[in-house]
């Protein structure tokens, strides 16, 4: 009987999730190519794969042009995505804007489920409760805005998942899925070569192809770019913008000075790295979750930082566990 049960609800849930979390984006996938063009951050990651290896994706120009082809509006949204995600995007990037951008659709939505199919036995709860959380809350948003921390969370849970089985090796590999997100997968990696000696040759290896990657597809000049004046130029563009969640946009709303707030920020970002990694090799020991190692670091940096939107919340939805 109750395993009958179970089996109704793996079924139901997900498919509650579905109709809760997509009431917004199912009327957004509706709307016209130009209009949902408008109005979706896949804009900008189309446009900066087709120019990263041809032209500075960092710059104003030719991001503007292009965007403009398919928003019509003023402004650019800028793409402060490292030169190796970059990449990754010329790859998906179609000649048809309308067939590219349902792939990514469908991209997003398939690492949703399977990061919730992957993180259930490390949370111990059922995946379609993990699944249900993530639709319901900020997995919406990532849908609706077309961003890119699904593949994130999707090497977070790959990772946790591998260390659950046992196969540290595979969970280096994971995480630097997560990567895609730095300031997500940094953590994870940390964590890793921490508590998992036998992942760390993986790690070292893959960091170095993900530079050796970087440099190749945009260039030495357009990666260091990137580091130098891409990041802390958009984390000042984005101290004070009402969509933050982070502790830099706090303080800025206090009055605190931009320049000190991002300070205090970074700050907190490397206190919180520090006491996440610390903790998970605790929990991991004390509940007998491997996992919990990948888990818990990137969820803990969350909590304070320079530059935390709402979408990204969806990484701590996932660190609710019994344990």
């Amino acid at each position: 009987m109750a395993a009958r049960a179970g089996a109704v609800l793996a079924v139901v849930i997900p498919a509650a999730a579905l109709v809760i979390g997509l009431v917004g984006p199912r009327a957004w996938l509706d709307r016209p190519l130009g209009i949902a063009l408008r109005t979706s951050d896949y804009v900008a990651f189309f446009c900066a794969g087709r120019i990263a290896g041809r032209s500075d994706p960092y710059r104003i120009e030719p991001l503007r042009t292009c965007e403009h082809t398919f928003r019509g509006v003023e402004g650019v949204l800028p793409v402060p995505l490292p030169p190796y995600d970059l990449a990754a995007l010329r790859v998906q990037t179609l000649p048809d804007a309308a067939r590219a951008r349902f792939v990514w659709i469908g991209a997003l939505l398939a690492a949703l489920v399977a990061a919730a199919v992957l993180l259930a036995p490390s949370l111990a709860i059922p995946w379609s409760v993990v699944l249900a959380a993530f639709l319901i809350g900020t997995g919406r948003d990532e849908l609706e805005l077309e961003q890119i921390v699904p593949f994130a969370l999707l090497g977070i849970a790959g990772a946790a998942a591998s260390l659950h089985r046992a196969m540290p090796a595979r969970a280096g590999t994971w995480a630097l899925l997560a990567t895609c997100e730095p300031h997500l997968g940094l953590p994870l990696l940390v964590s890793l070569a921490v508590w998992t000696p036998r992942a760390r040759p993986v790690l070292g290896w893959g960091v170095a192809l993900l530079g050796l990657l970087s440099v190749t597809s945009s260039g030495l000049a357009d990666s260091l770019e990137h580091a130098r004046a891409e990041l802390p130029l958009h984390a000042l563009a984005e101290s004070s913008f009402r969509y933050q969640d982070s502790l830099t946009y706090a303080l800025t709303m206090i009055g605190v000075p931009e320049r000190v707030a991002l300070g205090a920020g970074s700050l907190s970002f490397i206190a919180m790295l520090v006491a996440g990694v610390a903790l998970a090799g605790r929990l991991a020991r004390r509940a007998a979750r491997p996992g919990l190692v990948a888990i818990v670091p990137p969820a803990f940096v969350l909590l304070g930082g320079t530059f935390i939107k709402e979408q990204q919340l969806i990484v701590a939805v996932r660190s609710a566990s019994p344990s």
